[in-house]
């Protein structure tokens, strides 16, 4: 309830929320008592996922944190057939080329072959499944996205102002099971990197232990 009550408050910069509690304590079913409630649904476009389908929750980064929203937020609002401006989709499209070009250029050879997809739509759909199965892909599209840190977080800006200007609702990301990483990996993400992780232009409620 003042999770709830705290996200229906007015603010200047939408917030971001470390929302605690011991496992097994139902911070999942309270996601989705947050994912379904009207007033909160009547002021976010609110979408809920689990880390795990996104990343490899025993090798966790903040990197792969906010790749996860810019590439669910994106893939959800595509599935309910919600439609992008041209132009964010050119600019995304031109994103992902060069950061597929990069790390296709590191990992040139044939024993590691990496496909480059022909949008941001494909882009998006493998990136997740890299970061969470490519132990060796993953390392090198880390280090990529660190160059370009700021190109992500503007990427994730982008969508969710589209998003915004066609629903009129700010998108809210609720993300579970970010309180399963041990606790250095927990602290490099929410505590060292913490600025960053406030940075995306959206509602976040992150999961922590």
């Amino acid at each position: 309830v003042e999770l709830v009550d705290a996200l229906l408050a007015p603010f200047y910069r939408p917030p971001k929320f470390f929302f605690s509690g011991h496992r097994g304590c139902g911070k999942s079913t309270e996601l989705l008592h947050i994912l379904s409630n009207p007033d909160i649904q009547k002021k976010f476009w609110p979408i809920n996922f689990s880390i795990r389908e996104e990343a490899d929750i025993i090798d966790l980064d903040f990197r792969d944190i906010l790749l996860a929203v810019g590439g669910r937020m994106f893939r959800e609002y595509r599935k309910t057939g919600g439609e992008l401006p041209d132009q964010l989709l050119k600019e995304l499209n031109s994103w992902s080329g060069r950061i597929e070009k990069e790390i296709q250029t590191v990992l040139s050879g044939p024993a590691r072959e990496y496909e480059v997809g022909a949008s941001i739509d494909a882009f998006f759909a493998n990136a997740g499944v890299k970061m969470k199965l490519e132990p060796a892909t993953r390392v090198e599209l880390r280090q990529v996205i660190e160059k370009d840190i700021t190109g992500l977080i503007s990427v994730i800006n982008n969508i969710a102002a589209a998003i915004y200007i066609q629903e009129m609702r700010i998108p809210l990301i609720l993300i579970d099971d970010l309180d399963k990483p041990e606790l250095e990996k927990a602290r490099a993400i929410f505590h060292d990197r913490r600025e960053i992780m406030m940075q995306p232009n959206c509602a976040i409620v992150y999961t922590v232990s």
